[in-house]
């Protein structure tokens, strides 16, 4: 139970291998609302795939993939 532990601020990043999955199930029944979710992704640093790039398509991409993944 997040909020209920004290926990308010949440990161995550495709960089933490399937973190977003694991925040997205602990963050059900309500507990998203309780919380500020951060994620980001770094092109430069971590290629998903081989035509990722640092372009605002590139990252809008990515950015909708974690939204996806937080199921958020």
């Amino acid at each position: 139970m997040l909020s209920d532990a004290g926990m308010k601020y949440i990161d995550t990043s495709r960089g933490y291998e399937d973190c977003e999955l694991v925040v997205a199930q602990a963050l059900k029944d309500g507990y998203r609302r309780k919380v500020l979710l951060s994620a980001k992704w770094a092109p430069w640093a971590m290629k998903i795939d081989r035509n990722d790039d640092a372009s605002a398509s590139g990252v809008r991409r990515r950015i909708d993939e974690q939204m996806k993944r937080l199921q958020v």
